[in-house]
């Protein structure tokens, strides 16, 4: 969300033309049944053209939000997703296309769901903490269990009431794993080795987790004191919002092939779905960065569509902080496995036979190699969402393999 007075101006300082929905409309083009090309024009300075990918729902949807903005006209509120989307398209170093996928609407910056590449070999290229948002890591994991519906059903109450009794929720709930300054500092380094270490996670859940759970670029030393301060109570905390622990049931399968390769087999199987947070660590880091990108931006003479893109150079100083805090909390994988499994003797006897399926990491921002042009390039990805597990990326799990011909 965001004010109108939040906004910078426009590279030339030429106050824009409010255009009428229609007018909007004019630039965005209907490639096909589930995609939309935004044009040149659109918002100044796009360097690329945008995509985005929605079917006719999420496309009434999509489009709704802009004409709401139209309507709004100067009087304020959030930017629409199609407009965020084309305010990517015109940050400096962007390569290919600015591009959303099914789940975009509006965020901080970047539109939720929005994927952008940058070529760090152009020295103009940026990093933006509006790509990653403040909830820096939220990851999404799934335990699987050799439990069946039938078995947890008569316990239902009992299961939620141990959810609400083991796991700590809420804003400002506060963590059960007791860490003093230097344990944080270490388990912000090893990342998921510390938590096999403390016995907080299986050695099998490094398999499972991106980059074995642990970013070797990470460096705890970038993260100011006050995001540790505001981290070190809540270690093994879910987080609030839209972060969640849910019991959940097996009702179809859609690739059988898959599915048994994950352990999925039958339905009716009881599976636990964990979406946590990375609190108020991962907020104080992007409220830190956010601080020296403005700086960053006055130095280097950087104006853009939307101040919440805030960004630096990637190879200048403030690029590279931001790039090595690492803060990927991939060690809250094990602690909360651990505590949310036990959750009676009734119901988890054989918490051994229960395994983690898989779990990645949200809001990221890496250095991956890319091909283009048949050239290797290396490039800056940024992120709202998880990497699609393919088996040819050394840094994401091994995906089931697909279905013979």
């Amino acid at each position: 969300m965001r004010d109108s007075d939040k906004m910078h101006p426009v590279s030339d300082g030429i106050e824009l033309h409010h255009r009428t929905y229609e007018e909007e409309c004019s630039y965005i083009e209907n490639r096909d049944p589930t995609s939309y090309t935004i044009k040149r024009g659109f918002v100044p300075n796009m360097r690329v053209p945008g995509i985005f990918y929605v079917n006719k729902f999420l496309a009434g949807l999509t489009f709704e939000e802009l004409k709401q903005h139209s309507e709004r006209g100067r009087s304020g509120g959030f930017l629409p997703a199609v407009k965020q989307i084309a305010n990517v398209a015109s940050l400096p170093g962007i390569v290919g296309n600015s591009i959303a996928l099914p789940d975009v609407h509006s965020g901080y910056g970047f539109a939720i769901g929005n994927v952008a590449a940058f070529d760090v070999n152009d020295p103009k290229a940026i990093v933006s903490p509006g790509g990653v948002g403040f909830d820096i890591n939220c990851g999404v994991r799934l335990v699987r269990t050799n439990l069946t519906e039938a078995e947890v059903q008569p316990l239902k109450e009992e299961v939620a009431q141990a959810l609400f009794d083991h796991i700590p929720v809420g804003v400002g709930g506060k963590g059960i794993i007791p860490v003093d300054a230097k344990t944080l500092d270490t388990a912000l380094e090893m990342g998921i080795d510390w938590c096999v270490r403390e016995g907080y996670a299986w050695i099998e859940d490094k398999e499972r987790c991106e980059e074995n759970g642990r970013m070797l670029n990470a460096d705890p030393s970038k993260v100011s004191q006050r995001a540790k301060k505001r981290g070190l109570p809540q270690m093994g905390t879910l987080g609030a919002g839209n972060h969640y622990a849910e019991i959940q049931v097996v009702d179809e399968i859609f690739d059988a092939f898959a599915a048994k390769k994950m352990g999925i087999d039958k339905i009716g199987q009881v599976v636990i779905m964990i979406h946590s947070g990375s609190r108020g660590l991962g907020h104080q880091v992007a409220t830190d960065a956010l601080v020296e990108m403005e700086k960053a931006m006055a130095k280097d003479g950087l104006e853009l569509n939307d101040r919440q893109l805030a960004c630096a150079r990637i190879n200048s100083q403030e690029g590279k902080d931001y790039l090595a805090h690492g803060v990927r909390r991939q060690l809250r994988l094990g602690q909360q496995t651990i505590h949310d499994l036990p959750l009676s003797p009734s119901v988890c006897e054989n918490l051994q036979e229960n395994r983690r399926t898989t779990r990645h990491a949200r809001r990221l921002r890496r250095l991956p190699q890319h091909c283009q042009n048949r050239r290797a390039r290396r490039r800056r990805r940024v992120k709202n969402l998880t990497r699609s597990p393919k088996r040819i990326h050394p840094c994401v799990p091994s995906a089931p393999p697909t279905h013979p011909s």
